[in-house]
């Protein structure tokens, strides 16, 4: 899905007229592929972009600022004049020349280095990826034809859970500059809000607007709107990982997931249920109300 939507929203998109991306909550308007100019990187493709590939994001930033300083014409012509100088110093039967320089053949000599030592440096890709980034987003912002989205895959690879919040930090500074999608398995990289969030399963979106109206609705007390949504986002950070496993669900001892709060045990158990994961149920029902023990208890064919 964010391979379709990356390849849609480019400059010079070659699946526009396959594709319809619409705003769902805006009269179902179709959003033009020149609206975003997406962009997709990864912590494996984050750290290749200090090789300065041909096609790396930096590689393209760095040419530009080359070319539109105001000296580099001159020292391009100066030190072209000198290899050409060069070559007619050697003695040699070959009829030799000297390949002249420009930004492309520059930027081929040129390295990158952090200054960080690789040796018995157990964060070395942290910090590396923390040195990058910030080069990364304004290379974007340079680079963008129109509104930049970046969508980040897997920032949890290759990093520790103290090294993902730290990197976390760094994409929430992000965010406040640009929008930001990110795809990953980690609760350490989701929002802090429900609607910043969503789960993908069964080939949809599962966190849509009219869910969150739909577990209001059926909810067997009237719980309010901001109290659902604080549940899910809680539950949604604390066992994300879980969700796929067949968690056994308790209220009364430690579980695979165990929560105590009513409120709680509905949500998790709609959730899933919406998710059509399967799950264990180990209840005490004396400790839960009635309307919602005899909700839950339509579950167990879950388990």
């Amino acid at each position: 899905m964010l391979n379709i939507l990356s390849d849609y929203f480019q400059p010079r998109s070659k699946i526009k007229d396959e594709v319809r991306v619409i705003d769902t909550l805006n009269n179902d308007d179709t959003v033009d592929y020149h609206d975003f100019h997406f962009f997709q990187f990864s912590n494996v493709k984050l750290l290749e972009e200090i090789n300065l590939g041909a096609k790396s994001l930096l590689k393209q930033s760095l040419k530009e600022d080359l070319l539109n300083g105001l000296e580099f014409n001159g020292y391009v012509q100066t030190m072209n004049s000198l290899l050409n100088d060069m070559v007619q110093i050697i003695d040699s039967e070959l009829p030799l020349y000297a390949k002249q320089l420009d930004a492309d053949a520059i930027i081929k000599l040129l390295g990158v280095d952090f200054e960080l030592s690789e040796d018995n440096s157990y964060d070395f890709v942290s910090k590396q990826l923390l040195a990058i980034f910030p080069v990364l987003k304004t290379a974007i912002k340079k680079q963008a034809k129109k509104t930049p989205v970046l969508v980040y895959h897997y920032p949890e690879n290759l990093l520790s859970p103290r090294e993902q919040v730290a990197f976390k930090a760094e994409l929430d500074a992000c965010a406040a500059e640009m929008k930001i999608i990110v795809l990953t398995k980690s609760r350490y990289f989701l929002a802090d809000e429900v609607h910043g969030n969503n789960v993908i399963a069964n080939g949809k979106q599962v966190i849509t607007h009219s869910f969150l109206e739909s577990l209001r609705w059926h909810a067997p007390l009237d719980y309010g709107k901001d109290e659902l949504e604080e549940a899910l986002t809680k539950l949604l950070k604390a066992y994300a990982m879980n969700l796929e496993t067949v968690p056994v669900i308790s209220n009364y001892e430690i579980a695979d997931i165990h929560v105590f709060r009513d409120v709680d045990i509905y949500v998790l158990v709609y959730l899933l249920a919406e998710l059509q994961f399967k799950f264990k149920l180990d209840l005490d029902y004396d400790r839960i109300s009635a309307p919602i023990s005899k909700y839950v208890q339509r579950y167990e064919k879950f388990s």
